[in-house]
């Protein structure tokens, strides 16, 4: 079953213990799929720029200037 079809069934049930263990497995599978992009770019960015030591990525909100 979806995910998201699991989140929609444990809030109908107000089944907390299930909201909370599909809320673990989700933000596993976000930071695992977070992991590998990053990794991704980083190979992109050696392919490009051989012998580069260090790659830094940050995250930020294009909506939201930078202080």
């Amino acid at each position: 079953m979806l995910i998201h079809l699991q989140f929609r069934d444990a809030a109908k049930e107000k089944d907390d213990a299930a909201l909370v263990k599909l809320m673990s497995i989700y933000g596993e599978e976000v930071v695992t799929a977070l992991g590998s992009e990053v990794d991704r770019l980083e190979k992109e960015i050696q392919d490009i720029v051989p012998g580069i030591r260090h790659v830094d990525i940050e995250a930020h909100n294009p909506i939201v200037p930078s202080p």
